[in-house]
């Protein structure tokens, strides 16, 4: 399983080391093509071996002729597929027009992705690192937000409680609640002498009774 990442120079003829510890799962030939990646995260390469390639890829082979959108996407994978031999130092040479797709500079990094491995621009990698941790910094903050107003809703589920008797707020809701807190406050109505809310009587259904 290919796993981790890697930053490695290129060296102007183009080529790059594979990391050791991914060399015995490699083999003796890698296949680079262009990697599919979304708009906003920027161009790559994906590197196979062969087996995991044919793996991967075979189910294009079913595709029939009369399948336009298959055979497009089979024509743009495969044109820009590559073969290559790893040196006897681990490098592989990338092939200049996958170079000038994925914008590779003088330093890469290599991404394992279990069954194969990409190759990214550096810059393109830690800028788009840095996004991914500011999107964890705004979902932790949205996280801390919510869990703040679940605090504030039980509190005032409580304060609210306390002018109930138990019998009439079980089960009710927080908005429920606000509702008959409101309805008993604005209701104009002389109770018996020493009556507040915490002794007036309700029948079943919630209503105050001036007994």
């Amino acid at each position: 399983m290919l796993i981790g990442s890697y930053r490695h120079v290129v060296d102007p003829k183009g080529r790059v080391f594979i990391p050791s510890k991914w060399r015995g799962e490699l083999g003796d030939s890698v296949i680079v093509m262009r990697g599919i990646t979304a708009a906003d995260e920027g161009k790559c390469l994906r590197a196979y071996s062969q087996q995991s390639f044919m793996k991967t890829f075979e189910k294009l082979n079913d595709l029939p002729v009369t399948d336009v959108l298959g055979n497009r996407f089979k024509r743009q994978v495969l044109a820009s597929a590559g073969g290559c031999e790893p040196d006897k130092q681990g490098r592989i040479l990338l092939a200049p027009k996958l170079i000038e797709y994925a914008g590779i500079g003088d330093e890469v990094v290599l991404v394992g992705m279990s069954d194969c491995f990409e190759i990214w621009n550096a810059e393109v990698w830690d800028a788009s690192e840095e996004g991914f941790s500011a999107e964890e910094d705004e979902e932790t903050e949205e996280e801390e937000v919510l869990v703040e107003e679940e605090m504030e809703e039980e509190a005032e589920v409580n304060r609210l409680c306390i002018s109930f008797p138990k019998s009439m707020y079980d089960g009710r809701t927080l908005e429920n609640l606000k509702k008959k807190y409101k309805e008993i406050m604005s209701m104009n109505v002389t109770p018996s002498t020493n009556t507040n809310l915490l002794n007036v009587k309700f029948d079943w259904y919630g209503n105050m009774i001036d007994k």
